[in-house]
């Protein structure tokens, strides 16, 4: 009896897999070379592996993180996974830590969320005008040290 090709694959599948014949033994039995044989078996085990690589799905988290990789915002996120605000906001503290970027997890906490008046402040100093991280730093120490006074000169 000639098998088709389907049929031999199915049948070399099936004796090399569950029945656990070897290469010798299959090659004896169904009379192929043990290339033909090892393209059989490599050609079903590259479709099983796209086959769970299609199944497997990102967890919730690894989809928030990759998203924030790609410079995301909470906002994009939020909207693109359907997940509330909170929770955004718990991955993109998850992430920073993931970034080994704990100080801006730590600014996120001190401000309580409100982290964008400093972002505002180095648009204005750095990007606007130009000035260097040093001479903002300058320009906040003399203005603490200043600050007490305009405060009385206000009342």
């Amino acid at each position: 009896m000639v098998l088709s090709r389907e049929e031999k694959e199915k049948v070399v599948l099936d004796l090399y897999y569950t029945k656990g014949y070897t290469y010798k033994q299959l090659t004896k039995e169904l009379r192929l070379s043990p290339n033909q044989l090892r393209e059989i078996i490599k050609r079903h085990e590259e479709k099983n592996d796209a086959i769970a690589n299609e199944k497997k799905e990102l967890s919730l988290s690894s989809k928030d993180y990759k998203l924030f990789y790609e410079g995301r915002t909470n906002v994009q996120v939020a909207i693109k996974l359907d997940i509330p605000q909170a929770q955004v906001t718990q991955f993109r503290l998850e992430y920073w830590r993931l970034q080994d970027q704990d100080k801006l997890e730590s600014l996120y906490t001190v401000t309580k969320g409100k982290a964008s008046r400093l972002w505002k402040l180095y648009r204005e100093l750095v990007i606007q005008r130009g000035m260097s991280f040093e001479a903002v730093a300058n320009a906040v120490d003399i203005d603490l040290n200043r600050l007490p006074d305009m405060e009385a000169l206000l009342e």
